[in-house]
């Protein structure tokens, strides 16, 4: 029982049954019910590609049919139509272009802070400070922003000025390295 109507009751119950035994009226009109789907609604598909669309249909329809304690909800073209449209609709996915994704695959676009350093040059060098190791800022942050000669600088830290110099020298490259990375 369906729909709270008997199967016996329903309009295509002997079509369906005649369909299933394999009564060979059944069976085309099933598939003309396909074909009209396959050929009318989804006239972008092959030629070619119809026929086996339209016995796959047919196919799953009596199938479900078949299967115990099947029973129609509706009239016996509607199912056909169903599963006609299903086919096609699944044939078209199969034709999705898609592509493989490796698992070592990244993003190569900029994410929104490094866009910002790009166009930033206050931010770029606010990065670039903190990129640098402690002993590089605290003597920028000495010679630079405190004004301390290089004498005093190496006084403090009971070093010789040439080395402070070099000490310099070699912050300044990093921070010209650091700089280029972002640069336009």
């Amino acid at each position: 029982m369906a729909g709270g109507r008997s199967e016996e009751a329903h309009p295509d119950a002997a079509l369906l049954r005649a369909f299933v035994a394999g009564e060979a009226s059944a069976v085309r009109r099933v598939e003309r019910w396909a074909w009209e789907i396959v050929h009318f609604r989804w006239g972008s598909i092959p030629q070619a590609d119809r026929a086996d669309l339209v016995q796959d249909a047919v196919a799953d329809v009596w199938r479900a049919a078949s299967a115990p304690g099947f029973a129609l909800r509706d009239s016996l073209r509607a199912l056909v139509r169903r599963v006609a449209a299903a086919r096609c609709i699944d044939w078209m996915r199969k034709l999705r272009p898609t592509a493989p994704l490796s698992d070592d695959w990244t993003d190569v676009s900029d994410n929104p802070y490094e866009a910002l350093l790009r166009k930033s040059d206050r931010a770029r060098l606010r990065w670039v400070l903190r990129a640098l190791d402690e002993r590089c800022r605290e003597i920028i942050r000495e010679h630079f922003y405190e004004e301390l000669p290089y004498a005093v600088i190496a006084q403090r830290r009971e070093r010789s000025e040439a080395t402070m110099r070099v000490h310099m020298f070699h912050c300044m490259k990093r921070i010209r390295q650091l700089w280029e990375r972002w640069g336009q």
